[in-house]
């Protein structure tokens, strides 16, 4: 199940014609940061994603709290129509 999620394989084939933001805690004990960000800027932006990118302070549960008022306002541009910030 997880190998055919593809993220960050094969671009050109799957491609994502939507901006995507991606988060991540600097103390995140499961998937680590380094990880996170080769598949942001080496595969996403490489293939002209529009990527947000973002890392917090916490762990990988923390994060998420600390993220959630940056995604709400993230998704509210993307329903009123402005243009995502790419962080390519």
């Amino acid at each position: 199940m997880l190998d055919a999620q593809k993220l960050g394989v094969n671009l050109g084939t799957y491609g994502i014609t939507f901006p995507v933001l991606q988060d991540r805690g600097a103390l995140d004990e499961v998937i680590p940061t380094a990880t996170e960000a080769a598949v942001s800027s080496t595969a996403y932006c490489a293939a002209g994603v529009r990527t947000g990118w973002k890392i917090y302070a916490g762990d990988h549960l923390l994060t998420d709290n600390q993220a959630v008022g940056d995604v709400v306002s993230w998704l509210g541009d993307r329903f009123a129509g402005r243009p995502a910030r790419s962080d390519c």
